[in-house]
């Protein structure tokens, strides 16, 4: 399973908890897969504030694997 929130402002503006496409053989193979379905949003909804001229900081991920971290 696959689940991630994104927070603006101090509140959550999207989320989502999916069944994973692929099957992952380890534990953080799993939070890659995760981080890069993340990272994807991010940088989808970047682009669409950037349109509306709204500037963003840069994002930051968080995980809860240490091993996936580094």
């Amino acid at each position: 399973m696959t689940g991630y929130f994104t927070l603006m402002a101090h509140r959550v503006i999207s989320w989502i908890s999916c069944q994973q496409k692929i099957v992952a053989l380890s534990l953080i193979e799993t939070e890659y897969i995760a981080f890069s379905d993340c990272g994807h949003q991010l940088v989808w909804m970047r682009s669409l504030l950037n349109e509306v001229s709204l500037n963003v900081l840069d994002p930051h991920i968080y995980g809860n694997n240490i091993g996936s971290l580094f």
